[in-house]
């Protein structure tokens, strides 16, 4: 497991992290990784940019500090990890956290719905009183998001460009859809 091993890495100028567990998936939420991250995190400065987590589940309070940690966020890919609509949408609005994040990727996150997806890029189009305005999301990949639906795909398509990836179960067939907003 690498939660020990973030108490003794030092990486002051970290830009990117991508950390994978190896493990069976962590569920419920584990606490004890989510407060090796962000005791990581509090030392990376400048604050990351990039952050990408696989088959890590951490409790919904230790996102939104997570995000509160990293203000810089400009990426953030989800795979085989949940996290709750109504943490996702801490991100929401023009003075929502991670005010920089543009792109968003998602893989195998079995709860998110897709009108929390919806919401976010429509509220990140909003604009803010003063230069605090955030970045809109510019792209969004989903892949086997069980609740995301086609009616949230055309509605993400509409305003950012979107790429889903959904596979059947029941028989090989496989769907691709890309649509980019004009």
């Amino acid at each position: 497991a690498f939660t020990p091993l973030l108490k003794y890495i030092r990486a002051p100028a970290l830009h990117t992290l991508r950390l994978r567990s190896l493990e069976n998936p962590l569920t419920p939420p584990h606490a004890p990784t989510a407060a090796a991250l962000l005791s990581f995190l509090s030392d990376s400065l400048p604050p990351l940019r990039h952050l990408e987590l696989h088959d890590i589940d951490l409790p919904a309070s230790d996102y939104i500090r997570l995000f509160e940690a990293a203000p810089l966020l400009e990426m953030l890919r989800l795979h085989e990890t949940e996290i709750p609509d109504e943490t996702l949408a801490a991100l929401n609005g023009p003075h929502g956290l991670c005010p920089r994040l543009t792109r968003l990727d998602l893989r195998w996150c079995e709860q998110l719905a897709g009108t929390t997806l919806v919401d976010l890029v429509r509220s990140r189009l909003e604009r803010a009183d003063g230069d605090d305005k955030p970045c809109p999301i510019t792209f969004i990949r989903v892949i086997n998001c069980a609740v995301v639906k086609e009616e949230d795909v055309l509605n993400l398509a509409r305003m950012t460009t979107c790429s889903v990836y959904l596979s059947n179960a029941d028989d090989e067939s496989e769907e691709y859809c890309r649509t980019s907003a004009q």
